[in-house]
C-alpha cells in the first residue's frame, strides 16, 4: 500500500508559512518540498513557483520508459528550471527581490528512490527500524562541519546553522 502525507509548519520566526508541496501516488508515486526564504521577501511566491514548475516539468516529462539517467536527468532539469523561474520573477517584480526556496524532490521507480535536492530541506529513509537522514544539507554549518571546523553537535547550535 502506498501512502504520502504532506504537512508545513511555519516555525517560530515566521509570520507566515513559506512552504509548498505536491505529490502523485500514480505509477511512479513522486512528492517535491519547498520552504521559500527571504523572510518578509516572498519566500512564499518562491516556494509556490518552485512546486508549480517542478510539478509540471515531471508530469510532462515522466515515462514509463525512462531509464535511471533519464530520471535523474528530468529532477535535475526540473529543480534547474525552478530555479530560473524564480531568477526571472525575482528580477521583474521589486516586491519579490532577494527571494528563494530550498527544494527536495524524490521519484520512486522500480524500487529505487530518486532524489535531488538544493539547500537545507532534507529527505529521510524511514523504516519500522529507524529514521536516516539521505541527504546532505547545501549550507555554511555543513561545508564546516565537513572541513572539520565544526562538529555536528556544534553545528546544531550554530547561529549560522540556517545559512544556506
Amino acid at each position: 500500500m502506498r501512502q504520502i502525507f504532506g504537512y508545513t509548519d511555519m516555525g517560530k520566526q515566521r509570520a507566515m508559512n513559506q512552504d509548498a508541496y505536491h505529490f502523485d501516488i500514480g505509477a511512479y508515486p513522486w512528492a517535491v518540498v519547498c520552504d521559500g526564504m527571504g523572510g518578509p521577501r516572498a519566500g512564499d511566491v518562491a516556494s509556490g513557483i518552485g512546486v508549480d514548475v517542478i510539478t509540471r516539468t515531471i508530469e510532462r516529462g515522466l515515462r514509463p520508459d525512462m531509464t535511471e539517467n533519464s530520471v535523474r536527468t528530468l529532477l535535475v532539469t526540473a529543480l534547474a528550471t525552478a530555479n530560473t523561474s524564480i531568477h526571472v520573477r525575482a528580477g521583474d517584480d521589486e516586491a519579490c527581490a532577494g527571494m528563494g526556496t530550498t527544494a527536495v524532490c524524490a521519484l520512486v521507480r522500480g524500487g529505487l528512490a530518486h532524489i535531488a535536492h538544493v539547500g537545507d530541506s532534507r529527505a529521510y529513509l524511514i523504516t519500522p527500524e529507524s529514521i536516516e537522514q539521505v541527504t546532505r544539507d547545501h549550507s555554511l554549518v555543513q561545508a564546516l562541519v565537513e572541513q572539520g571546523q565544526l562538529t555536528p553537535e556544534q553545528a546544531k547550535v550554530s547561529p549560522d546553522k540556517n545559512m544556506i
